[in-house]
């Protein structure tokens, strides 16, 4: 029973290290194209800005002529800065 507790507590120490890592990086991200960082809930949520036209998939069910290279791109450019 001890060593179930603390591999748990291993997890957790581990889950609270790369969430950290994953909101200070996100904190300092400024592009057009990046949500802004927003802050994190109680329950470890990471929280950004509602985007009014959803996620990609909805955006592009949504609005089937949009040119998707140029959707393609921008994400491209925004994993290049991540």
């Amino acid at each position: 029973m001890l060593l179930g507790i603390c591999t748990l507590d291993r997890l957790l120490t581990k889950g609270f290290k790369l969430l950290a890592r994953e909101v200070i990086g996100w904190k300092w991200l400024q592009h057009e194209n990046i949500l802004s960082f927003v802050g994190v809930t109680p329950d470890l949520a990471i929280v950004s800005d509602l985007m009014e036209n959803g996620n990609v998939m909805e955006f592009i069910s949504k609005n089937p002529r949009h040119n998707r290279l140029r959707l393609v791109s921008d994400t491209a450019t925004c994993s290049i800065l991540i």
